[in-house]
């Protein structure tokens, strides 16, 4: 039976929580590889245009360049401590330095030079960062900044604006509050901060907050604000500089963040099949950080090769308040959705707006809406962007140079029945040429358990990446696997309203396998990975990152093609065996040609001098009794080009 747990140690970039949908538990550690974030807003915007650090004159500022001895012209400037854990917090000129964090890039605050508050977690957990993986303690941890008293008597519109970066790690339950008491601290009042970054993303470098606080702070005598790190995290940092306190603008209205998905499965795909029509809903978080009520609409707008929807949100307007957030959305049917069959193939773009009366006055517009791509297509069925993040999603290795095997895919509901003929799927620099990968097909059924419904493991659907095959600079070059040869009488057929996952399957072995994150954040339990050496729980694994993992229906066009180097390697044939097997090879020029068989472990078990070649078709023969029963790779190199395939030896 199928049980899920959020991949943990230094297996993927993604997020981290465990077993049923909402329940977290278990025994999880931090990744070591650091993540990217999709980077699509700033939840309360950035600096205007001119570049202005405030807008308005600050009432109030602190930026710990005499750390906590403050440095703000408060009658009482010091600021303290507290919390279980307030002893974390220091005054640092640098990033922190844990056991899983001391690659983290330095603040880039406005006053960075002088230093900045640090809530160290990582490096309060970290016992020795010199083994692999790093010994840790998983300490959940909690502590609190708070400030001196401010006196904010005449001051009718308050808003708390502070530059900060951060990452937590390892439950999606972070409290990253900004907190306001106007009573000495015996009270307080919280907003959210954490900018709805998922578990284990990294921030903005500077992350930018900008909160409205008139209904705690105006007007008061004994003003004090509380930063706080809680909910059960153990792990990273939270890095705080150049806070003021500032006049709230006379209108500011948010985006906040925005949401789409399929009715079907609430899962938001990016690249659908015009014959895979379905409904989807959007819906959006905004917030009123003016000094005066606001009716906010959500507006939305999807247009691209065709003009598709353009509509506003059910419940618009809504009346907020100074300091108030609002949500509002709207459903699409099969005569409006972006999805739907006889759409025009293309490029599109969903634009979600915050919209009021008083917009021209708006304080600034570049947080007045967010934008996500998505693309009708002939025969791709994606969740990524098309987006180079410049990291991936791969397994860990076991300390020794080899890497451990797994199996990753996407969760994809089929609509009608249709026929897959590959799996199209983008790998990073960071893979080695020579490494095998595979197609798999899951299928989920009613009670959610994954039956192996296909595999192209030991099969001629096997592929052998090549240096052509790996995306070395900022453009995603998809491979595509493919399923039972993919043309013909190939591909395998899928059921309509039933739930499949589409997969890549690495040996593991000495060569790495690196999937590319696909620039857009899954949700909970959509993305999957197989790992068989998982030690505890495993070994089924949700992340929230997306690979670029496609599926594609169109049967031509996914032939396998001659390698462009110059020379094409065939399959074994028989495979398996355990008598003789023949290997057809070609080579386009002349070619002094050599043949290597390894093990699974890598190890040169055989090698064949073959001399110089001339250009055309040659084969040699293999004696199963020259080798164990087993897997191994098989490769040639003729000139210094190289391509491999792997056997298996049944004897």
């Amino acid at each position: 039976m199928k049980k899920v747990y959020l991949l943990a140690s230094a297996l993927m970039v993604g997020g981290l929580a465990t077993a049923q949908r909402t329940q977290y538990s278990g025994v999880i550690s931090p990744f070591m590889q650091e993540a990217e974030k999709s980077k699509i807003q700033n939840q309360y915007g950035d600096k205007d245009a001119e570049g202005a650090e405030y807008r308005g004159t600050p009432i109030w500022t602190e930026d710990f360049a005499n750390g906590l001895a403050g440095n703000n012209g408060s009658t009482n400037p010091a600021w303290t401590v507290g919390g279980t854990d307030g002893n974390i917090w220091k005054h640092d000129f640098f990033g922190p330095e844990g056991c899983y964090s001391g690659n983290t890039p330095n603040p880039l605050f406005t006053t960075a030079a002088n230093g900045h508050m640090l809530f160290d977690v990582d490096s309060s957990n970290c016992i020795n960062a010199s083994t692999n993986p790093p010994t840790i303690s998983q300490i959940d941890r909690e502590g609190e900044l708070i400030s001196p008293s401010i006196n904010l008597v005449g001051e009718m519109n308050v808003n708390v604006r502070f530059e900060h970066q951060f990452r937590y790690c390892c439950t999606a339950t972070l409290e990253l509050m900004l907190g306001v008491s106007n009573d000495g601290g015996s009270t307080w009042t919280e907003w959210d901060v954490s900018a709805g970054i998922d578990v284990n993303d990294a921030s903005d470098n500077p992350q930018i907050a900008n909160i409205n606080v008139t209904q705690v702070a105006a007007n008061q005598p004994n003003v004090m604000l509380r930063f706080r790190w809680g909910g059960g995290i153990s792990h990273y940092f939270w890095s705080i500089d150049d806070i003021a306190v500032i006049p709230s603008p006379a209108h500011e209205a948010d985006v906040v963040d925005a949401f789409w998905g399929s009715t079907t499965d609430g899962v938001p795909y990016t690249m659908v099949p015009d014959e895979e029509a379905q409904d989807f809903y959007s819906y959006g978080n905004m917030s009123n950080q003016g000094a005066s009520n606001e009716d906010l609409s959500f507006d939305i707008d999807v247009s691209g090769a065709a003009t598709l929807f353009s509509g506003t949100g059910s419940n618009s307007p809504i009346t907020l308040m100074p300091g108030q957030g609002g949500t509002d959305g709207l459903g699409y049917d099969s005569t409006n959705t972006p999805w739907n069959s006889g759409t025009t193939i293309g490029a599109y773009t969903q634009t979600y707006t915050v919209d009021y009366p008083n917009i021209a006055m708006d304080d600034n517009t570049t947080n007045n809406e967010i934008t996500y791509p998505f693309w009708v297509t002939d025969h791709r069925y994606g969740r990524d962007i098309d987006e180079y993040s410049g990291s991936g999603i791969w397994n860990s290795d076991d300390g020794a140079g080899t890497t451990n095997s797994f199996t990753l895919g996407p969760l994809v509901t089929m609509q009608n029945n249709a026929t897959i003929y590959s799996i199209e799927v983008a790998f990073t620099g960071s893979t080695d040429a020579g490494v095998l990968a595979y197609p798999e097909i899951y299928e989920v059924d009613a009670t959610g358990n994954f039956s192996l419904v296909y595999t192209g493991s030991g099969t001629n659907d096997e592929v052998t990446l090549t240096n052509q095959d790996i995306s070395l600079s900022p453009t995603i070059t998809p491979v595509k696997l493919l399923i039972n040869g993919g043309t013909g009488a190939g591909g395998f057929s899928l059921n309509g309203g039933t739930q499949y996952l589409f997969c890549v399957g690495h040996y593991g072995g000495p060569n790495a396998l690196v999937i590319m994150n696909g620039g857009i954040t899954a949700p909970d339990q959509t993305v999957f990975l197989y790992d068989p050496n998982a030690a505890t729980g495993g070994p089924w694994f949700f992340t929230r990152s997306t690979p670029v993992i496609r599926g594609v229906f169109d049967p031509e066009g996914v032939n396998v093609e001659e390698n462009e180097s110059g020379i094409s390697l065939g399959q074994n044939m028989p495979n398996p065996f355990d008598g003789s097997s023949r290997i057809n090879f070609s080579l386009e020029n002349s070619a002094n040609v050599t043949f290597e068989i390894t093990d699974v472990t890598g190890k040169i078990v055989k090698t064949i001098q073959k001399g110089n070649l001339s250009a055309g078709q040659h084969m040699i023969e293999l004696d199963a009794n020259e080798f164990a029963g087993g897997i191994y790779n098989y490769t040639i190199k003729a000139d210094g080009v190289t391509s491999t395939k792997r056997m298996i030896i049944t004897k």
